[in-house]
């Protein structure tokens, strides 16, 4: 592995035949896996800045000044009320969940995704372009969050989370389940390309 960073040496063959499940993205919801913690760290790395402020999440002083965590994307209170209701193993995969202030959380509340972005427009002044790209920069597809769109929101970003760990991997993950929260249990078809 010492050669390998030198660059001395090839890869590892534990790097070279490293897989990536995409069904893995369901099974995500504490911070104790490793995947967890690669899946935040590669949102940092792409510069995923928090909602409210625009500011980076990479920078130290922010992360440590401003209590960053991960948190709901679909607040977890509004996931327990929709009917029919989005189940616990749903809402609390990495898929629904991002790296975000304690302050911006605060404000997110349990509220709707549409609310909570308008919200972050007129208390913060931030302009709604400005909103979309940080909402890309985590992956996020905010189309789906203006709707209150949960089930879009879901098979889009978890296809956008493979998309980011086939691109730091440089090599294609097993796409082995379908997106759609209602199926979360089948995994009988393929994650749509």
């Amino acid at each position: 592995m010492v050669d390998f960073v030198r660059g001395e040496k090839g890869a590892p063959q534990a790097i070279s035949e490293a897989n990536f499940q995409a069904s893995r993205l369901k099974t995500l919801q504490t911070r104790n896996s490793a995947a967890y913690k690669g899946i935040y760290a590669l949102l940092m790395r792409e510069g995923a800045p928090d909602f409210r402020t625009g500011e980076r999440l990479d920078d130290q002083t922010s992360y440590n000044d401003n209590n960053i965590d991960i948190h709901h994307i679909f607040p977890k209170h509004w996931c327990q009320k929709q009917d029919p209701k989005i189940e616990k193993a749903v809402y609390d995969s990495i898929i629904n969940k991002t790296a975000i202030s304690a302050r911006t959380n605060r404000l997110i509340g349990a509220r709707a995704p549409s609310d909570y972005l308008k919200r972050l427009v007129e208390k913060d002044g931030l302009p709604e372009s400005e909103i979309t790209e940080v909402l890309a920069s985590h992956c996020i597809p905010a189309e789906a969050l203006r709707k209150d769109d949960f089930k879009m929101f879901y098979n889009e970003r978890a296809k956008l989370l493979v998309d980011l760990v086939e691109k730091v991997m440089g090599k294609e993950a097993t796409r082995d389940f379908d997106a759609e929260p209602e199926d979360y249990d089948d995994g009988s078809s393929d994650l749509e390309e």
